[in-house]
């Protein structure tokens, strides 16, 4: 009998998180859609930025529908914790310029310096660059990966994982995996990888993690709204900084 419950609840988990991931790719997929007849084929960071900004609008109007009786507080938008948020970004930020910067000075150093923007450095571009790395990029992701997914996730999975002295729930995990996912190129019909960087994959399963144990932490999504922010933002200067420098 214990069994067949185990294997019955282990079923409900697959179904729902396979549930997670569809709801991801329905999200992406519409926003797609709603972007290319007004944008296709405009500057990349123009035709991005709308997609994300649907793709956020989509996801507060999931969140609120009274379906899920949840408050917007409750999915994590809400100012919880300041304080220790703030502590944690002051920690984040600080490591995350440093290591990240030797890493691209580095590897540029040793690849003979390979073209990091593939665009032109006009002023319009950068900023809209900048504006999709440094604000929107952090605020529609976090939304939708640890704010709508992961509160799916969280009733049925509820285990611990230690990482490295630190813990975080499977389902800051599993919403980890989708976001790493959600970072590679593919096509259902007929099924075919389209592009997988194995870097920015791995980045983004680890990134996705610390982001899930700030919300555990915090209760809210600003610390990973902002983290996200400044993971993508700080590299988008550097990638200007070296381009500019590289002339």
């Amino acid at each position: 009998m214990n069994e067949q419950i185990n294997r019955k609840n282990e079923m409900k988990s697959s179904l729902l998180a396979l549930i997670a991931f569809f709801i991801y790719y329905l999200i992406h997929e519409i926003a797609t859609y709603a972007t290319d007849p007004f944008l296709a084929g405009e500057f990349a960071y123009t035709w991005l930025n709308m997609h994300h900004l649907i793709q956020a609008a989509l996801v507060l109007g999931i969140m609120i529908l009274p379906f899920w009786k949840r408050t917007l507080s409750e999915w994590g938008i809400n100012l919880k914790n300041l304080t220790q948020t703030t502590q944690i970004l002051k920690t984040f930020t600080l490591g995350w310029i440093f290591f990240t910067t030797l890493y691209i000075l580095i590897s540029g150093w040793l690849s003979d310096w390979p073209p990091l923007i593939a665009f032109e450095l006009n002023a319009i571009n950068i900023t809209q660059y900048l504006v999709f790395e440094s604000i929107i990029v952090g605020i529609s992701e976090e939304l939708l990966f640890r704010g709508l997914l992961y509160r799916i996730l969280r009733p049925k999975f509820k285990g611990k994982v230690s990482l490295f002295g630190m813990t975080v729930t499977s389902a800051g995990v599993l919403t980890a995996i989708i976001f790493a996912m959600a970072h590679i190129g593919f096509e259902f019909f007929p099924f075919a990888i389209t592009s997988f960087n194995g870097m920015q994959v791995f980045m983004a399963l680890a990134l996705g993690i610390f982001y899930a144990m700030v919300v555990e932490r915090t209760g809210s999504l600003l610390g990973a709204i902002l983290a996200h922010n400044i993971t993508d933002g700080w590299l988008s200067l550097l990638y200007i900084g070296i381009t500019i420098l590289n002339k």
